[in-house]
């Protein structure tokens, strides 16, 4: 008896480090800022905001803010992007990876807007955005999550299916072409999405992603947390460091600097022309010899108008009735 107990125990204990192995398989993970518009933009970390600039890091726990006419494109995984849209707020609240290559994340939307992208998952994977009053949960769609001050949420459905939670516990599947309204008291209402807000909703899909092969030979260090919040490199700096042959330079953070170049430059010219502009106005020879010039051309059409000579012609016929007049002794 006792050695089937010490059998038992000895079982147990084996099933208890099981269990233990099982959950250290998951890891954190990093996703990229892919794209920024806007001034308006930042990262929420640890009490601190960083300006959020494209080939960033991020988190989780930490949160993306966004301002008037800013969004920021996010890549979490090689099939898995979003859209977060000017006045937003949101939170990294899981990112996580396993060794059998599932993935499971989850956003927060605090307020704003979320437009997702989200390839076919695999076994074991998740994606969900939460809001105060819902969850939305897929497995292979394109979806916009909207959440107002009030507390209530919207999930319009452009592509796909996906599953609707509320904080009460009602659930709805909203197909695609389809909206779900969320309301403050948890009740759901379904209504279908009109042209105008489909082909509106879909404009937000144009997200910058990068290909496989940018991806190639760095997978596995975006799940080392700890090396890229202490390097503190950027998405092309690991991947020249760590990709067979130096890695290839990311054409999407590339294409965004060259336009970001060529703006400033044009921004630059503007600036310059205005200042030669308003040199030249608060210039006092300038000023003189405006002056100058005005009244040489006011008294040039003086001299020119049409009028000069038909005065001329009455003066002189003035002269003429003056002469009569004298003659008859009347002056």
């Amino acid at each position: 008896m006792k050695q089937l107990a010490g059998f038992l125990v000895v079982l147990l204990a084996l099933v208890g480090c099981k269990k233990e192995e099982k959950k250290a398989v998951k890891s954190e993970r990093a996703a990229v800022v892919t794209f920024v518009k806007g001034t308006e933009a930042r990262i929420d970390r640890e009490g601190s905001g960083i300006a959020v600039k494209p080939g960033e890091f991020v988190f989780v726990k930490d949160v993306l803010v966004t301002g008037a006419k800013s969004n920021i494109d996010l890549q979490l995984s090689e099939d898995r992007v979003v859209k977060i849209s000017e006045k937003s707020r949101v939170e990294i609240s899981e990112m996580l990876a396993t060794i059998d290559g599932a993935t499971n994340d989850s956003l927060n939307l605090v307020a704003g807007g979320i437009y997702s992208k989200v390839g076919k998952l695999s076994k074991g994977s998740s994606f969900s955005v939460r809001t105060p009053t819902a969850v939305a949960g897929v497995r292979g769609t394109e979806f916009y999550v909207e959440s107002d001050e009030q507390g209530q949420s919207s999930i319009s459905v452009t592509g796909g299916k996906v599953e609707v939670e509320s904080v009460t516990g009602e659930k709805s599947v909203v197909e695609e072409g389809q909206k779900a309204e969320v309301k403050k008291d948890g009740k759901v209402e379904e209504k279908g999405l009109a042209q105008a807000e489909i082909a509106k909703l879909k404009g937000y899909g144009d997200i910058k992603a990068f290909d496989k092969a940018e991806f190639a030979g760095i997978s596995d260090k975006l799940k080392d947390v700890k090396l890229l919040k202490e390097k503190k490199m950027n998405f092309n700096e690991l991947q020249q460091q760590f990709s067979p042959g130096g890695g290839k330079k990311s054409d999407v953070l590339d294409e965004q600097g060259k336009d970001l170049k060529e703006k400033g430059e044009q921004q630059m010219q503007q600036m310059k022309s205005k200042g030669d502009e308003l040199r030249k106005s608060l210039s006092p020879d300038a000023m003189k010899g405006d002056s100058l010039k005005s009244d040489a051309l006011k008294k040039a059409d003086d001299i020119n108008t049409p009028d000069t000579g038909k005065a001329d012609k009455k003066v002189e016929e003035g002269k003429k009735e003056l002469d009569k007049l004298k003659k008859k002794k009347l002056f």
